[in-house]
């Protein structure tokens, strides 16, 4: 019985960033100066400067050709989420672009993999 309560307590996460996106993430975009995008297994930060803002990944759709991985994140809260769509496209120049703003790319940070390396 007390581990079904647990269970009810602290339900299964709906979504899983991929590993091959999962990092701290930058760009050369003057627009985006200063700020980092920092995706973890079950949570997006926005790192602007000293600030931060994390919400948690509620569903994540993906599909993969080749070398390229397009994932669709869901998160936020309840009633207000958002969706960030994005293609990985692995290689020696590894790069996440999003759809909005359209194009936008980012690179893998050489800060770290980790929210705890880019908050340093």
């Amino acid at each position: 019985v007390l581990c079904f309560a647990a269970a009810e307590a602290w339900p299964e996460p709906q979504g899983q960033v991929p590993a091959d996106v999962v990092g701290t993430w930058e760009t050369s975009d003057p627009r985006y100066a200063g700020r980092r995008l920092v995706l973890e297994e079950f949570a997006i930060t926005s790192v602007a400067d000293s600030s931060r803002e994390t919400h948690s990944v509620e569903r994540v759709a993906m599909t993969r050709r080749g070398d390229t991985l397009a994932v669709s994140i869901t998160y936020g809260d309840p009633g207000a989420w958002l969706e960030l769509g994005l293609v990985h496209l692995r290689g020696p120049r590894e790069q996440l672009t999003l759809a909005h703003p359209a194009g936008l790319t980012w690179t893998r940070s050489s800060a770290g993999g980790t929210a705890a390396a880019a908050m340093r």
